[in-house]
């Protein structure tokens, strides 16, 4: 198998696990303040910025991915990679949408 799919795998794992652990959070709201017991305009005000933080974070992950993939592919250590990786905005902004996602 190609190292680079396995490269890119194993870093996919590493931005999916902080997003699952996050999620819980999601997971308490819904407990404290369900959907069917607020008032809709309270429900969008409440789940909405929830979930745009997610979906702008599985988007993210998926850029990144992709350009890690795309740096392993002419890399020459997977170390490499990960540093041309992290010189390209998408790690940070990862990084800064995990910080507000999970306060």
């Amino acid at each position: 198998m190609n190292v680079a799919v396995l490269d890119t795998a194993v870093a996919v794992l590493g931005f999916l696990s902080p997003f699952i652990a996050a999620s819980i959070l999601l997971v308490r709201v819904v407990a404290v303040y369900p959907p069917s017991k607020l008032p809709r305009i309270y429900s969008i005000a409440v789940y909405a910025p929830l979930a745009l933080m997610k979906v702008a974070r599985v988007i993210n992950a998926v850029v990144c991915a992709f350009q890690l993939y795309q740096s392993l592919a002419t890399a020459t250590s997977p170390l490499s990679a990960s540093a041309a990786t992290w010189a390209l905005p998408g790690p940070k902004i990862e990084w800064l949408l995990g910080t507000f996602d999970i306060t």
